[in-house]
């Protein structure tokens, strides 16, 4: 019944959502690309075996990359087709897996573009990565007797009121999923709360402390590093959303007045934004952006970041890392790639989206969290001052990061009930 209802409605809202798809692509055109494969249209060859990966986005991707290449060396007999909804996670599959998979954009979640979509993939299990709750490509894949995984769910105290206002509607749907990997006690037992039945859900932490640094990324950040000169202090503010550059160009002048030869590295998160902030950049201080920088970069004060799937060379140029989407109420983004590069970090009050591993940081001293641009500029410069305190907070969580592995191979045990003696796919 509500299933119905929910799909009357988004099939009703087809027509604007194709028209807010256009109007996003004047700022990103490629958003108005393969819009056929959103509708379902996805022109699969048929194969003896398929696993469908569904990421959402940048973080879903990055997160699932490790899984990928483990399942790929695993099982080299199975294709692999990646999902995403956004341009983003779609240049970060391609960048980072290359032609070892392939990528469709997933389809609206109206029955007749699952359906086509589905008939097309056939797939002999599909995986979820965090929290994407479809109820109608739950139902198709589950009537088609294909076992579905979530895998690194995670449900934070914002997001889980609003999955509970809607929970007639989902709890059918994640009765039928087959097994949920969650990261922490917390995630499953909202998870549960929402339909999810006990017996399928398992805690087994968060696979991001099982990533690994891409290679070469040191010797980029270095080269970076060069251009802007060895012996300047370099802060970056990686993942920014909006509302919070403004913060940070504020914290910058701040730190200029004690450490006035310092360099922002200013990384917005979304790509339709690179042009808007290097402009804010540019009215106050001497600023370039990555794609058009001179080799010289000595006398520069801001250095945007305008490209994608580069963060970590330009955290390894950094001295100290500031993480975005966490002065303004976004929630947060990923801490743990600094901490892999050995840079200590700052965030900022909001971060919900990692309450758990905040929580943990904070206890066991790994990082700092401020309040304010003007605590953010002194943060950054303690830390410039004072290596004891750099070095202490980059040992502390370097410490966390060990701990705090092992959710990559608890997936692959979870993966192998599915995928070690599963029977061919129908091609066709």
């Amino acid at each position: 019944m509500w299933r119905i209802a929910y799909s009357i409605v988004l099939t009703l809202a087809l027509p604007i959502i194709l028209a807010r798809l256009w109007w996003r692509g004047i700022a990103n055109p490629a958003y108005r690309s393969r819009i056929n494969e959103r509708l379902g249209f996805y022109s699969m060859q048929p194969v003896t075996r398929r696993i469908w990966l569904h990421a959402v986005s940048v973080g879903e991707v990055n997160v699932a990359i490790p899984l990928i290449r483990k399942i790929i060396e695993r099982w080299p007999e199975y294709e692999i087709l990646i999902t995403t909804i956004t341009p983003t996670g779609a240049d970060q599959v391609t960048r980072q897996l290359g032609d070892a998979v392939i990528h469709r954009y997933i389809p609206y979640d109206i029955p007749f573009l699952v359906n086509r979509a589905l008939n097309q993939i056939k797939p002999d299990i599909l995986i979820v990565m965090e929290t994407e709750i479809w109820p109608n490509l739950i139902n198709a894949v589950d009537r088609d007797n294909i076992p579905i995984i979530y895998l690194n769910m995670r449900l934070s105290n914002k997001s889980f009121p609003g999955y509970k206002k809607i929970r007639t509607l989902i709890a059918p749907e994640l009765a039928k999923v087959d097994a949920i990997g969650a990261q922490t006690d917390a995630d499953a037992e909202r998870v549960i709360a929402l339909g999810a039945k006990p017996d399928v859900v398992t805690i087994q932490g968060n696979i991001k402390f099982d990533v690994k640094l891409p290679d070469g990324v040191l010797q980029r950040g270095q080269k970076l590093k060069k251009q802007i000169g060895i012996s300047r202090k370099v802060w970056i503010a990686a993942s920014t959303h909006n509302g919070e550059d403004e913060q940070l160009l504020t914290a910058h002048s701040q730190l200029l007045q004690q450490h006035p030869d310092a360099l922002l590295i200013l990384v917005p998160r979304h790509p339709e934004r690179f042009d808007s902030v290097f402009e804010l950049a540019g009215n106050s201080f001497k600023s370039c952006r990555r794609t058009q920088a001179p080799v010289d970069i000595s006398d520069y004060q801001v250095y945007v970041g305008d490209t994608m799937g580069e963060l970590f060379d330009l955290y390894a140029a950094s001295d100290v890392c500031f993480v975005g989407g966490s002065l303004v109420p976004h929630g947060g983004q990923n801490m743990l790639e600094p901490w892999l590069l050995g840079r200590p970090v700052i965030v900022g009050p909001h971060t919900f989206n990692f309450a758990r591993t905040i929580e943990q940081a904070l206890k066991q001293q790994a990082l700092l969290q401020v309040d304010s641009a003007t605590q953010l500029a002194q943060s950054v410069s303690k830390l410039f001052e004072s290596k004891s305190q750099s070095d202490e907070l980059v040992t502390n969580a370097q410490q966390l990061l060990e701990r705090n592995k092992g959710a990559l191979d608890a997936s692959m045990r979870v993966l192998e009930r599915y995928l070690e003696y599963s029977s061919p796919v129908r091609g066709g």
